[in-house]
């Protein structure tokens, strides 16, 4: 009697964990399936233009080259804007991040999820500012981090060198040295921070 409980027992788990493992392999299966590359996630929040002038250039996350950006384009996770000798446009994230691409500069939407924006600064002037700290913003320049607190602050990214200046608010600066240690500067309204990714040194004015 105890050996037939023992069998039945042991047939019983066999048959949960055999259960389980199919469940788990549907699951991953149904995952695979439905991730597409080519869009960005569903929660994604999507970028407005609020003004477009002269050349402007826009990358889908798929595409192999630039195109000229229309007005109306909504500006989605994964995609890069690159602005020409004349070009100049401003994009606006959940009525509350506001980002002027000045000429000549370049910028690559890395994340736009609601828990965070990060952009990626590849080169040239731009002005992020936020009214709300709602959604945190952050943004990197090479090797340096800048996260945006509260307010308005200018990126310019030339060759190796980066000025931060902060127009309104707050901002933090964030690196390693060539030595790995890390090193964060607190910068308020009025101050400006020069930074050499090359060197990873930095000065604050």
């Amino acid at each position: 009697m105890k050996r037939t409980v023992l069998i039945f027992g042991i047939s019983l788990l066999i048959g949960i964990g055999i259960s389980v493992l199919y469940i788990q392999v549907i699951a991953l299966s149904d995952n695979k399936a439905s991730y597409d590359g080519s869009r960005a996630p569903p929660n994604a929040l999507q970028g407005s233009i609020t003004y477009i002038d002269g050349e402007v250039l826009w990358q889908s996350r798929t595409a192999t080259e630039a195109a000229e950006l229309g007005g109306s384009t909504p500006i989605q996770q994964g995609e890069t804007i690159e602005t020409g000798d004349d070009g100049e446009v401003t994009i606006l994230f959940d009525e509350d991040t506001l980002i002027d691409i000045f000429s000549k500069s370049s910028v690559s939407f890395t994340q736009t999820l609601p828990a965070n924006i990060v952009i990626t600064h590849r080169g040239g002037e731009v002005e992020y500012s936020q009214e709300t700290a709602t959604i945190p913003l952050s943004i990197r320049v090479g090797h340096l981090l800048v996260k945006l607190h509260e307010g308005a602050i200018s990126i310019i990214f030339e060759e190796s060198n980066v000025t931060v200046r902060v127009i309104e608010g707050s901002a933090t600066t964030v690196y390693n040295s060539l030595e790995y240690e890390t090193n964060y500067e607190e910068l308020n309204k009025g101050e400006s921070f020069f930074y050499d990714d090359i060197s990873r040194e930095s000065e604050v004015l």
